[in-house]
């Protein structure tokens, strides 16, 4: 048994002994069989055993113990070149694409398509193609032309039409009066009458001569 060796010369028999083994840090024995090499070559406290496991373990993710057990590592095979071919367009992704367009441009259950948008979006489309690619994956939601504008009614024209008018705005009635005011009009203000009597007929009344009679009225 060895008992004078560097640090170095105990990493490497210990990278010898977990690649002769077909052992790594990932592997469950792992820390058993270093536990299980420095008892048998190199007694040492644990503490030390610890940190020779922390070295060996980092070697092994620098370069799989190549530098420790002076090994010139395997130049890696580059990895084959990947053609990306452009995607293809077909109508199921025109119409995923007119779908997203118009949930991000929707208000009060509508959704709005432009065929200016369209056409910078997608391939230029005609009207008719648009439509029916619409209605071919979708026969929920219903899609109206409005010249260059295409409405998407969410759920279908009459239950957005429906919904509309369950959210119009209730006009409350009159509240009914319980006791009906009364109007008083004013009266309007008598002249006042000249009641002052006659200096003449004071106290009597307008003396008459007819013939022989005296008639007061």
């Amino acid at each position: 048994m060895t008992t004078c060796m560097s640090r170095e010369d105990r990493l490497f028999v210990l990278a010898t002994v977990c690649r002769q083994r077909n052992i790594t840090p990932a592997n469950n024995l792992y820390k058993a069989v270093i536990l299980k090499t420095c008892a048998a070559n190199f007694p040492l406290p644990k503490p030390r055993v610890d940190e020779l496991t922390k070295m060996l373990t980092s070697a092994y993710y620098a370069d799989h113990w190549h530098t420790l057990l002076c090994e010139t590592p395997e130049p890696e095979e580059p990895l084959p070149e990947l053609k990306l071919e452009p995607m293809k367009q077909t109508p199921r992704r025109d119409y995923v694409t007119l779908q997203g367009m118009a949930r991000r441009d929707t208000f009060d259950g509508v959704g709005r398509l432009r065929q200016q948008e369209i056409d910078l979006e997608l391939h230029k489309l005609s009207s008719q193609e648009i439509i029916e690619t619409w209605e071919t994956y979708n026969h929920k939601d219903t899609i109206i032309q409005e010249g260059n504008l295409y409405l998407i009614y969410w759920g279908g024209k009459d239950a957005v039409t429906e919904e509309r008018a369950s959210h119009a705005p209730i006009v409350p009635p009159e509240k009914p009066q319980l006791f009906t005011r009364l109007k008083y009009h004013s009266e309007d203000t008598l002249e006042k009458a000249d009641f002052t009597a006659d200096k003449e007929t004071d106290g009597v009344g307008e003396v008459v001569e007819e013939g022989e009679f005296t008639e007061v009225e």
